[in-house]
């Protein structure tokens, strides 16, 4: 089907985090209604992330928003529950899964990044997640039971600010402690 030339131009945002929804947010302030914006998402939460670091030293508590309602307050005239698992740029086509074919005049994928473990039999942290395995870590450090830990930042174009987080808050947990054989 033809969009006419007084149609808004549709505009699919793939992904759920921060930079869909500032996607999302600059098309309507700059293209206003000359636009049709719609957001299709894995999960229908966002989650503010950069909390998740204090999680385990009790500074703090990941909260998360509900998406659909982040969209329509970002100017999306719609937002989809799905994954993208494959574009047609051709055809101007993306699929997804549950929700099928998806039509679209221009395409932003925001998918975002995947942790994935970089060092065989360490713990990666991934957030909220995992704020159990670091508060344990935590525990054994203080009981002695472990006695020393390394944070490695794997080589590659990674966001290792979490990794210096982590690092700089153990030891101030520590020393609050007064544990400093670690």
């Amino acid at each position: 089907m033809a969009r006419r030339r007084n149609d808004p131009i549709s505009v699919l945002v793939a992904g759920g985090g921060v930079a869909a929804l500032e996607a999302a947010l600059g098309l309507r302030a700059l293209a206003e209604e000359r636009v049709r914006v719609e957001l299709i998402a894995p999960e229908p939460r966002f989650w503010y992330r950069p909390v998740s670091v204090a999680e385990p030293f009790e500074l703090g508590k990941v909260r998360h928003f509900g998406l659909p309602e982040l969209a329509a307050a970002a100017g999306a005239a719609a937002f989809s529950l799905g994954k993208l698992v494959s574009v047609d740029s051709a055809k101007q086509v993306a699929e997804t899964a549950p929700g099928g074919l998806v039509a679209y005049d221009r395409l932003v994928i925001a998918c975002g990044a995947v942790p994935q473990a970089a060092v065989n039999g360490a713990t990666t942290f991934r957030g909220s997640i995992d704020t159990d395995k670091i508060t344990r870590l935590l525990t054994e450090l203080e009981a002695g039971n472990v006695r020393s830990v390394a944070f490695v930042i794997p080589p590659g174009r990674i966001w290792n600010l979490p990794a210096y987080e982590l690092a700089l808050m153990t030891e101030a947990w520590l020393a609050a402690r007064c544990v400093t054989e670690t």
